[in-house]
Formats: structure tokens, C-alpha cells, sequence
């Protein structure tokens, strides 16, 4: 699959930011279930995250690397999956899916590629960060509720580290390869 292009993703954050201007300044600053996290070493890693856990150890990120790919990961301990599988994860906001393509990279874990559906995944963005709450639907009906209680803010921290992680690739030649809610999920594949 493509990467999703950095104009796309950069005209999302401007439009996005812009959007945050028109809440109060109280509501940019509200403490959520979100955290930023960033590796913008060279020999690193060098990705941004924008992450949110659940007292399980169940995860959620959504993330970019060096190589410009825009997704997100999902982990879950109780999962027994089989790497390699692939299905679907959709994303609901008051009855509307965006739905996107997933990997099973470990026995708890998946990727998705928000590249599969360039559209798809700038709407998405714009619902994440502008909504109070959005569901996890899995293929098999199952569900995560997710908290969405400052994800303005921590997308705009996420923004200036997208940016400043572009430029570092850009300058360095990229990267290798890999670069709050209910949670949980007690099937152990619900995929």
C-alpha cells in the first residue's frame, strides 16, 4: 500500500488547527486519556504517537513514521492471533463507520494503513480530533468504547512533531521499516 501523502496529511492538520482555533481555550487544553509520544532520532525509531491505554493493558495509537506511513495500532493481552492475518477495523462517530484495513503484526497485535482510503483517513482524522467519543468495531461485533476527551490538543502537539519528523527524514533519508476507554476485549480473536 502507498503512504499517505504528507501534503494530505499537512492540509489536514492546517484545516484541524484551524478548526481547534474555535474552541475555547479551556476545551484545547482539557487533560484527556491521550498522550503524545516521539522518537525523532535518526537511528532511531523515529515515529509520533498519539496514544491511549486501558487498565487491561489493551492500546490504541495512531501514528507516523520516517517512511511517510500514516496508521494506527491496536493491541490487546487477551488476543491470540495469527500473524500475518489480515481483516478490518472500523472506526464509529455517532453511527458513521470509516473503515480501513488491518494486519496482524504479533499475537496481540494489528496495524492499519490509513492509506488504503487517502479520503477516508483525513475525515477520520478530522472526526478523532473533533469528537468526545468514537466505538472500536471489530468483525466479529465486538466493541471499544474510546475516550476522546482532549485529542484536540494532543493532535496539534502531534501535528508539530509530524512536521518536524518529516523534515529530519527528509534531511537524514528517511527510516527503516518499522518505524481511554471500557478497552478490552475478552474474545480472543475478534477479528
Amino acid at each position: 500500500m502507498r503512504p499517505l501523502p504528507p501534503r494530505a496529511v499537512h492540509a489536514a492538520c492546517v484545516l484541524l488547527v484551524g478548526v481547534g482555533l474555535l474552541f475555547s481555550p479551556a476545551s484545547a487544553r482539557a487533560e484527556g486519556a491521550w498522550t503524545l509520544k516521539s522518537d525523532l532520532d535518526p537511528d532511531g525509531g523515529m515515529n509520533c504517537s498519539m496514544d491511549t491505554y486501558w487498565e487491561d493493558g489493551s492500546k490504541f495509537s495512531i501514528f507516523a513514521n520516517a517512511n511517510r506511513f500514516v496508521g494506527f495500532f491496536i493491541s490487546d493481552p487477551a488476543w491470540s492471533l495469527q500473524t500475518g492475518q489480515e481483516s478490518r477495523i472500523s472506526f464509529r462517530f455517532d453511527g458513521q463507520d470509516f473503515t480501513f484495513p488491518v494486519k496482524v503484526v504479533a499475537p496481540a497485535a494489528v496495524i492499519g494503513n490509513f492509506a488504503a482510503d487517502e479520503g477516508g483517513a483525513l475525515k477520520f482524522l478530522e472526526r478523532w480530533a473533533k469528537s468526545w467519543e468514537m466505538a472500536i468495531v471489530f468483525p466479529k461485533g465486538g466493541t471499544w468504547q474510546v475516550n476522546l476527551k482532549g485529542t484536540m490538543a494532543t493532535f496539534r502537539q502531534w501535528t508539530a512533531c509530524y512536521k518536524r519528523l518529516d523534515r529530519i527524514a527528509r534531511e537524514n533519508g528517511g527510516a527503516g521499516g518499522d518505524g481511554g476507554g471500557a478497552g478490552g476485549s475478552s474474545d480472543g480473536n475478534p477479528f
